[in-house]
């Protein structure tokens, strides 16, 4: 049998003709038994009527009919995007590979798994900008035009497309074509007047706009290499002078011109001891050098694992693994809940909802209660031991004031800063924000001042920078108020302290209930407390408002009351522990797993159950950690209170702060950097939170290295602590 291709060899003979016809119809009419194949490919394209702009024909099996006989728009009248467009089409038509690759990296409409939520129909970004790779020569196919990636969401916004629930459909266009260009080509083709360049984000947006926070990058990565240059310089500074001990303590002293050789062990005592000596005389003319080696880093990787505890009635050294274990759980919470973002099964995760022990991951807020517990706890205590010392004065209220500013702002403000300029060059990806990085327009457009003020929580929670801060808020804001029952407290007033504590707490019930019944349809289903399209924003109206979140602050500040009190030596009847543990515990249970039905049933717990819930939740909560830490913190704890005291906690501990800050922009990196969306599955979701974990706790020490320490060395020269 021969191996002929009849629509091959009817094409050869086609092109042969010498055409010279006014009417194209009326030829393929008399020709039609000379061509069968291509008669029938007419039938399908003639009647659909010419168009003078090649790009308009992409969309459609126009593309088939784009020649230089079908087109009136002449090469050197047309745009670069249209003639790249014309050499795609084209070569596609000849099915070259590279062009065939660019219309596979297309997203596919009506992919599987739409009916379990797969909104993200993203085609293969990957192979609509690399190349297309040809394994038996091991090189590249050569392809005439670049291409880029383009994500067309279905609801229009200036905000990252990967922070919002929209179908999604993935483009590879050429590089020449702006978002303005493939906007219009869209309209022209589908007849679609509503379509924007807000509906569109593109793999080349950052070259092809003009980029307006060039200027603050630029600022914030000198303010950066600074920074670093700073640590650099202490840590060479340390290598140095711990090469020269080195050296100098195996060198034997010489006593008279000779070496003494009759005891090896008290020579290198004796010589290291001068070698110190000359370092402490060097270090004294040059205070400058002793000062740069503060900053080093391998000193301060050395202080962070440093784990053995000066043991004293003063600490609390069971506090390091409660702080420790409330952020693991944070992390957890955004871990998880962050993959609602970039998911292509949104319903099997809200399906897995459905597991009672999923409640320990959607109320992993109650970790949030936990850190404004013990702030309110170690800001009483202190605060009576700092008085106890000096005694209260207007130099004491001054520094508690500016070395709370002073410790936590340079961090969080650089941190910031980092997320504003620095992760749009952090990632790709077909949901990767590249041209805004992970804070929203009006966080880079101005907000950010609010950062330095500790207000951004009266602002909407989509508008505030580093969007997890809002504790930090809150938690300034407390420590502001705090001196109005912190004062009465040391004065001798004491039931005006606890009166005000009582206050505070009161008053977080009341908003929180007063804000609930003000706005009936704020809270209908704990699905719904991120957002309410309808309503008001129970994030914004009641989460994030100091007034509803005070209690569990107040709540600490009453315990360090108490344990201020005691002097830590109260000894507790057994019967009383055993019931107040006892009650506690079914506190915390509750405070945890009491809704899970709202989860699984129809129509859910009734609103007054509800209402009771958030209402109450969160003083119940605080009030179990309060008997955790008060039978801590007289040394009644027992085992629990050994675990948590254990030495391995304190190296994350000193780590907390920054991992709290650089977490959620970790996982959000990790997360949108992938070319696929993430399919959830329970262990891998659960591999993904261990990495995430992990890899926040390792930026955190970079952090802490280069924003943290170089602040906290540069206020203790300051205010000579």
């Amino acid at each position: 049998m021969l191996d002929v291709d009849p629509v091959a060899d009817e094409i050869q003979n086609y092109l042969k003709l010498d055409l010279n016809c006014d009417d194209v119809l009326q030829f393929w009419q008399s020709s039609g038994g000379t061509f069968p194949y291509l008669k029938s490919l007419a039938q399908i394209i003639l009647p659909i009527p010419a168009t003078s702009t090649p790009s308009e024909q992409v969309f459609s099996t126009m593309g088939l009919i784009l020649n230089a006989k079908r087109t009136m728009l002449l090469p050197e009248n047309s745009t670069a995007c249209e003639q790249d467009l014309e050499t795609l089409i084209i070569s596609a038509s000849q099915r070259q590979l590279w062009a065939l690759k660019v219309f596979d990296a297309w997203g596919k409409p009506l992919p599987s798994g739409l009916l379990t939520g797969n909104i993200y129909w993203l085609g293969n970004y990957d192979e609509c900008i690399n190349p297309l790779y040809e394994k038996n020569n091991k090189s590249f196919y050569s392809q005439p035009i670049d291409t880029q990636y383009c994500a067309l969401q279905s609801n229009p916004s200036s905000q990252p497309v990967s922070m919002r629930f929209d179908l999604v459909l993935g483009l590879c266009m050429p590089s020449s074509c702006t978002r303005t260009s493939i906007v219009r080509l869209i309209r022209e083709t589908f007849q679609i007047d509503n379509i924007t360049e807000n509906h569109l984000h593109c793999s080349n947006d950052r070259s092809n706009k003009h980029d307006e926070y060039l200027t603050g990058t630029i600022v914030f990565s000198i303010i950066l290499s600074l920074l670093i240059l700073l640590v650099l310089t202490g840590t060479i500074i340390d290598l140095v002078i711990h090469i020269y001990l080195m050296v100098n303590k195996t060198q034997k002293p010489k006593i008279e011109g000779y070496y003494d050789l009759s005891n090896e062990n008290s020579n290198r005592d004796v010589s290291f001891t001068l070698a110190n000596q000359s370092l402490e005389s060097f270090t004294k003319n040059m205070p400058i050098i002793a000062c740069l080696e503060e900053f080093s880093a391998i000193r301060t990787i050395r202080h962070i694992f440093m784990m053995n505890k000066t043991k004293s009635d003063n600490t609390f050294e069971f506090i390091d693994g409660i702080r420790v274990l409330s952020l693991f759980w944070v992390i957890l919470g955004h871990s998880f809940g962050s993959a609602i973002y970039y998911t292509s099964n949104l319903f099997d995760l809200a399906v897995s909802t459905r597991n009672i022990a999923m409640q320990l991951i959607v109320n992993g807020g109650f970790a949030v209660d936990t850190f404004f517990f013990l702030s309110g706890f170690l800001s009483s205590v202190l605060f009576a031991r700092q008085v106890r010392k000096e005694r209260l004065s207007l130099r004491l209220m001054v520094l508690y004031y500016v070395h709370r500013y002073i410790r936590i702002t340079p961090n969080f403000i650089l941190v910031m800063f980092a997320s504003i300029y620095l992760t749009p060059y952090f990632g790709r990806g077909p949901m990767y924000p590249m041209q805004q990085g992970l804070e929203p327009d009006k966080c880079r457009d101005g907000n950010w001042w609010t950062s330095f003020l500790y207000i951004g929580n009266f602002l909407k929670s989509d508008d505030i920078c580093l969007g997890v801060t809002w504790y930090l808020y809150n938690d300034m804001q407390f420590h502001w108020i705090a001196p109005l029952a912190l004062i009465p407290f040391v004065i001798g007033k004491r039931a005006i302290g606890y009166t005000v504590t009582v206050l505070f707490v009161l008053v977080s019930i009341g908003s929180t209930l007063g804000l609930v019944l003000y706005y009936p349809d704020m809270v209908k289903h704990a699905l719904d407390l991120s957002s309410n399209a309808t309503g008001p924003n129970f994030f914004d109206k009641v989460y994030m408002a100091p007034w509803c979140r005070i209690s569990p602050y107040a709540i600490g500040l009453l315990v360090g009351f108490l344990v201020t009190n005691s002097n830590r030596t109260y000894h507790l009847n057994p019967i009383i522990k055993i019931i107040g543990t006892f009650v506690a515990t079914a506190l915390a249970l509750t405070c945890i797993f009491s809704i899970h039905d709202d989860y699984v049933k129809m129509p859910g717990i009734n609103r007054v159950s509800l209402i009771t819930y958030h209402v109450l939740s969160r003083p119940a909560w605080s009030i179990a950690i309060a008997w955790l830490v008060f039978l801590c913190s007289i040394k009644q704890g027992g085992i629990v209170n050994r675990i948590l005291s254990c030495a391995v906690w304190t190296p994350l501990a000193r780590l907390n702060y920054s991992a709290y800050l650089i977490h959620n922009t970790i996982i959000l990196i990790t997360l949108f950097n992938q070319s696929n969306p993430v399919y959830y599955q329970p262990m891998t979701s659960l591999n993904n939170y261990v990495s995430q974990l992990f890899f926040s706790y390792l930026a955190a020490m970079v952090v802490f290295i280069v924003f943290e320490t170089p602040f906290i060395i540069l206020e203790k020269k300051i205010f000579k602590r």
